[in-house]
């Protein structure tokens, strides 16, 4: 299982509306906004995409689907290779057809939820009821990348600087002691 970043969704994007209806076995879905399915880095949005009747008020008739692609970056056009009826576990589950007129959106959904815990899953193992870092070993810390990710590393001594990792710990010492550093200012 390896890391995926998440999309860097819009926040309060409005839905768009389906231009023409689809019916349950449809994968090309018409939208009037093809931008509200795209990052603020202009990424295309694949997961986490729900679609409903806003006159049908049963939550349970709403379906998630994912996608593969889109005929544009804005205006209207298809999202297209949409898996259609988006179970919990990431099966397909029943889809149903919808005419002109639903609303579409990127929602917080199975599918942004499941890639949140595959993300921890990729990074973290749980040992003997602790979280403990895949790939850890003594003295090894989380360092902050520019991509946003993190890697497991040790610490680097500079001159004059004493680093000891141990099981659980990092130890810092300056070398040579204090004595040295004023006897060399004041003789």
């Amino acid at each position: 299982m390896a890391y995926v970043a998440l999309a860097k969704i819009k926040k309060n994007s409005p839905p768009a509306l389906l231009t023409s209806g689809i019916d349950d076995s449809t994968g090309t879905i018409p939208v009037d906004h093809l931008e509200y399915f795209h990052d603020a880095d202009t990424t295309l949005i694949l997961k986490g995409i729900t679609i409903w009747d806003p006159a049908d008020p049963d939550p349970t008739h709403r379906e998630e689907i994912t996608i593969t692609g889109a005929a544009t970056t804005s205006g209207p056009g298809n999202l297209t290779g949409g898996t259609r009826g988006v179970n919990a576990d990431g099966t397909n589950g029943a889809a149903r057809a919808f005419s002109a007129g639903a609303k579409i959106a990127v929602h917080f959904s199975t599918g942004t939820y499941n890639t949140i815990k595959d993300n921890f899953a990729a990074l973290n193992t749980l040992v003997g009821g602790k979280l403990a870092a895949t790939g850890a070993a003594n003295g090894k810390i989380y360092i902050g990348k520019a991509d946003g990710t993190f890697a497991l590393v040790n610490l680097t001594q500079g001159a004059n600087i004493v680093i000891t990792n141990s099981d659980g710990g990092v130890t810092i010492a300056a070398m040579g002691g204090g004595d040295f550093l004023v006897n060399q200012i004041f003789s």
